[in-house]
């Protein structure tokens, strides 16, 4: 395909960005600090919602949370909790709050929060790309590979 390679999209300027937009750390590099525990719970928290809480905590995403987002945070988990324990029809309500944290590819684009490229991707993405060798497809159809 004759023509000039496409620029990055990250080297192209918006003025359409709005004030609360922004980037967010690479995927494992968030907050450094410790998760805040569960609240206790009657009966306890199941494996799958301690494992959400964490990677919760753990994401990109949480570097936005405040301290105020913590109850609602824990209303989401109590509903992932019970949504584990059998009570499917609440899977419409628990995607309706994790939207509200951005916790969605979709959630995030309206936010307009991008997560930024781990280092080693960068490097990855500024190395000179090649474009492909041009092949005649009559050639290939006539049985002719080498041109």
């Amino acid at each position: 395909m004759p023509g000039p390679l496409p620029k990055n999209p990250k080297t192209r300027l918006r003025t359409n960005r709005r004030p609360g937009a922004g980037t967010l750390p690479p995927e494992g590099e968030g907050p450094g600090f410790r998760p805040p525990p569960l609240p206790p719970r009657k009966g306890g928290w199941l494996k799958q919602t301690r494992i959400a809480w964490y990677r919760l905590w753990r994401s990109p995403m949480a570097s936005r949370f405040l301290l105020a987002d913590r109850f609602r945070l824990e209303i989401l988990m109590d509903l992932i909790d019970r949504y584990w324990r059998g009570d499917t029809t609440l899977a419409g309500e628990i995607r309706l709050q994790a939207e509200c944290f951005g916790l969605s590819t979709i959630a995030r684009r309206r936010l307009e929060w991008e997560v930024r490229d781990r280092p080693d991707q960068v490097e990855a993405e500024a190395a000179p790309r090649k474009r492909p060798r041009s092949i005649d497809l009559r050639k290939v159809l006539e049985g002719d590979f080498e041109k």
